[in-house]
Formats: structure tokens, C-alpha cells, sequence
């Protein structure tokens, strides 16, 4: 590609993204007195650990052990930091800036692996990625999430390129960590890790070690005060109720053909009848574990059902509604359900598009990528698929599978460009 096509792209795309987000922050000023639609169930507890964060998050004597437990620090201390004033506003403004964080983390990771005409490519659909967009104006651990993560990513693959290889290896172990304790589905890095180290089988990889031994270096404090003040030596309890009321009784459900909350329901009543009523932290940490894993056992199968399923909720989309409250719930596209739907209907379009030829970019992909990058889409994918899985839940490798939507689109374009060529001769 010659240098005046270069310069071409980086205008043109430059510009459609600094539109994009002035666009974008323009609608976040313009119902910054009302920004209900931002706020979930889970944003209440987010809200509440900010507003009293040192009594919560205490090595004893916690305000709130259950939830301090519930929550990892790294969001609730995000907030925190703007809590005086229009904390809420500026939280969410925030988000936006580290969304462009994102996109230019994604451009520089697509540059490394492929080059800068598919990068700019690459940022423009992260930019307009719907899981990404709508995560961007709610007040959830998302955006914040998978910034660190793709930090970290970004890092590591550097750092096999760098002079410095054992500071970067420890500065992306340094983001890994942080992303951990931003939302406990980040001890999943620990795993993507480990397989990029089995997979790779190079001895100079094993310098990545570092990355390894720095990113277990906050997980593993978090989990001792999590000891001292619970007794429970684990980064959150989100890990063994997810396995009991998602992935175990979620099984059960697909075998049994009921709602997920009758399921609830029964599984309540079993677990009073077996540690009772007033049960303590230690006690429901491990019955939902043992229960958990029983229930996928029991139920094998319908899990491996429920999750195939799961995956293709995240990857086509169902569920953006859920994530679209701040703009559709009388404020912004207020005026008709039409344009509401009208909405959905386009960025359910644009998650359906970039799945799509992301997957035949990597299917295209004629040259090695990072193995990271792909363990992390499988693994990702595969831990977030569960019965409650929906397009909120595909936000951390988002930036990644536009990076392969956009070697697709230049395959595909070459592939059209040849095509057309033949049929002139």
C-alpha cells in the first residue's frame, strides 16, 4: 500500500471516528440531568461499594461482607474517584474516553498482527461494535474491564517484539491482574495463559512466565483478605453462584423443559434442607460449589446444549435490548417505538455483520496470529455462554473479533477485486 493511501486512510478513518464520538458524548451531555436509563441492579451495588467503599471494602469488620465479597474492588473504586459532584456523568464520561482507549488499543494490536489499512478498519467497527457502544453508556464493569484486558493482551504480544521483555511481560501481568479485580471472569486469564504457554511450545515463550506470576500476584491478596474478613479464601462468590444457579441449575432446566426460576426455586428449597436456613458465607461458598458441579455432572448433556446455545446469543446478539435502557426508555428515541426498534434492529445488524466476517477472517487468515488472541475468544466465549449468556457478556473480546472482521473484509475485497480481474480477461 503506498504512502498517499496510507495517509488517505488515516484521514478518512480518523475523521469518521472522532465523529462517531463526538456524536456519541454529545447524547451523554444532553441527558446528563437524568441518567436513570444508565443505571441496572447491578449498578445499584456498584453505586452503594463507591459511596461507602472503606467501610466496605475493610480487611475486617466490613460494612457489607456479603457484598464486598460479591463485588471485586477495581469498579466500585472507579467510581468512587467521581463521586463528588456529578459523579454518575463524569463515570460515564469517563467510560466513553477509555472506549476510545479501546479502539486505539485495537488498532495497534490489528497493526502488530497484520497491518495499519486493516487496523483503521478494525477501530472503525470497534467504534460502532454494539456490545461496546451500549456497554459504554451503563453504569457496569464492562467497558473498564475490557480496556485493562485488551491493555494486557495488547502487552504481552508486544513484549515478545520488545528489548524490554521482561518489564513488559510484568507491566501487561500488571493489567491482567487489574482486570481480575475488575470482574472475576478475569481469573480466566490465568487459563488463557497457561494454554498460550502449552500451545506455543517455545522455550523463549516461557519468559511470559512473568506475566503469569505478576497477574496471580493481586488475585491472590484479594483472595487472602477475602479469608481474613469472610473465611473464604476465593477473589468473589460470583464464581460458585454462577456455577449453581446459572450453570448447574441452568443444565437442570434444559433437561427438565422449565423456566430457570422454578429451577431457582427448587434448588432454594434443597439447600435449606441440607445446611438450613441461617447458613454463613463458608457454608453457601461450598454448597454451591459441590452443588454445582453435581448438577453439571448430573446434567452434562443439556450443559453442553445450554452452552452451544449460549454462544450464539453472545456472538449473534440476542438480548441488546437489555443493554439499550439509556436510550430507548424515554429519552432518546422517545418519540415512537419505531425508532426503537429501529435501533435494535441496526446494531443487532452490525453484531451479526462483524460475527460474520470475523469468522471468515479467521477462516481467510493465510499467516499465524498471536496464539493469546485466539485462546482468548475461545476461552471468553466458552465461560461466558452459560444460560444467562447475551451480548453484554461479549464486550472483552469484542475488539478482537473486529480485528478478524476486518482481515475478513480485506480478504473478501480481494478475493471480489480478483474475481473481477478474471472475468475482464
Amino acid at each position: 500500500m503506498s504512502q498517499l493511501s496510507i495517509i488517505h486512510y488515516r484521514r478518512l478513518f480518523i475523521s469518521l471516528i472522532a465523529l462517531f464520538y463526538v456524536f456519541r458524548i454529545g447524547i451523554l451531555s444532553l441527558y446528563s440531568d437524568n441518567l436513570d436509563g444508565s443505571i441496572t441492579p447491578d449498578s445499584k451495588e456498584y453505586i452503594w461499594l463507591a459511596q461507602n467503599f472503606t467501610d466496605a471494602y475493610e480487611t475486617s469488620n466490613s460494612s457489607n461482607p456479603y457484598l464486598s465479597f460479591r463485588r471485586t474492588p477495581i469498579y466500585p473504586l472507579f467510581l468512587n474517584l467521581f463521586s463528588q459532584g456529578n459523579g454518575l456523568f463524569a463515570s460515564l464520561l469517563t467510560q466513553q474516553i477509555l472506549s476510545i482507549g479501546i479502539v486505539l488499543l485495537t488498532w495497534l494490536l490489528c497493526r502488530r498482527l497484520f497491518s495499519e489499512k486493516i487496523a483503521w478498519v478494525a477501530a472503525l467497527l470497534t467504534v460502532v461494535e454494539t456490545s461496546l457502544l451500549t456497554s459504554s453508556f451503563m453504569l457496569l464493569s464492562e467497558i473498564l474491564f475490557t480496556f485493562l484486558f485488551l491493555a494486557g493482551i495488547y502487552l504481552f504480544v508486544y513484549a515478545q517484539a520488545s528489548r524490554l521483555q521482561g518489564v513488559t511481560y510484568a507491566l501487561s501481568g500488571v493489567f491482567f491482574g487489574l482486570s481480575a479485580l475488575t470482574r472475576p471472569i478475569g481469573i480466566a486469564i490465568m487459563l488463557i495463559l497457561l494454554l498460550h504457554l502449552l500451545l506455543t511450545k517455545d522455550i523463549k515463550r516461557f519468559k511470559s512466565l512473568i506475566t503469569v506470576g505478576v497477574t496471580a500476584i493481586p488475585i491472590i491478596f484479594w483472595s487472602i483478605r477475602n479469608f481474613l474478613s469472610i473465611g473464604v479464601f476465593d477473589v468473589s462468590s460470583i464464581q460458585s453462584h454462577n456455577l449453581h444457579l446459572f450453570e448447574g441449575s441452568g443444565s437442570k432446566a434444559y433437561r427438565l423443559g422449565i423456566p430457570l426460576d422454578e429451577v431457582h426455586a427448587m434448588e432454594k428449597n434443597i439447600m435449606n434442607q441440607t445446611i438450613g436456613e441461617n447458613f454463613t458465607l463458608q457454608e453457601e461458598q461450598r454448597y454451591r460449589t459441590t452443588r454445582g458441579l453435581t448438577l453439571i455432572i448430573e446434567n452434562f448433556p443439556w450443559f453442553i446444549k445450554m452452552h452451544l446455545i449460549g454462544a450464539m446469543k453472545l456472538l449473534i446478539g440476542p438480548g441488546q435490548g437489555d443493554s439499550l435502557s439509556f436510550l430507548t426508555n424515554g429519552k432518546v428515541f422517545s418519540a415512537t417505538e419505531t425508532w426503537q426498534y429501529f435501533l435494535v434492529g441496526a446494531l443487532l445488524s452490525i453484531t451479526l455483520a462483524i460475527t460474520i466476517m470475523a469468522a471468515y477472517g479467521l477462516f481467510r487468515n493465510n499467516q499465524s496470529s498471536q496464539p493469546i488472541v485466539l485462546i482468548s475468544i475461545v476461552v471468553i466465549i466458552t465461560m461466558s455462554s452459560g444460560i444467562q449468556a447475551y451480548s453484554r457478556f461479549r464486550a472483552p473480546i469484542a475488539p478482537l473479533l473486529c480485528i478478524f472482521a476486518a482481515v475478513g473484509i480485506d480478504r473478501a475485497q480481494k478475493k471480489i477485486r480478483k474475481s473481477s480481474r478474471f472475468r475482464l480477461l
